[in-house]
């Protein structure tokens, strides 16, 4: 398990390809990622801590959507799981599902702020 903490859930190589080896954009992308994606995360939370199923879901397929622009297989397949379990309204599921999507989002944010321009960073310390 402490093996694949340490492998990287980003190909970085391939998401620049898919946005056409455009770095500027890449990294646009990235600091919106790094912005949004644990705001999402809170909101399914709080919804989930609420019992609302529709907003879980709703802000799970924000998520989704938001990690759909790196490819990071791996962290897409957990939210998809929360996205599922949420649509199904299984409660128990969807929280069951989050720790596991919370933790690989956070991975991912931490791989995907390395694709930002180094000003960038330095205005987000």
């Amino acid at each position: 398990m402490e093996r694949d903490n340490n492998r990287r859930l980003l190909d970085a190589d391939l998401t620049l390809e898919r946005l056409a080896g455009d770095e500027t954009l890449l990294g646009a992308v990235a600091r919106t990622f790094t912005h949004t994606a644990p705001n999402l995360v809170a909101a399914i939370s709080t919804a989930l801590a609420s019992n609302d199923m529709n907003g879980a879901f709703t802000h799970a397929q924000s998520l989704k959507r938001a990690v759909a622009a790196f490819e990071a297989p791996q962290v897409l397949n957990s939210v998809l799981n929360v996205e599922r379990h949420a649509l199904n309204e299984d409660a128990a599921a969807a929280a069951g599902a989050l720790p596991v999507a919370q933790g690989l989002v956070e991975r991912l944010v931490n791989e995907v702020s390395s694709l930002m321009p180094k000003s960038e960073l330095r205005r987000q310390a």
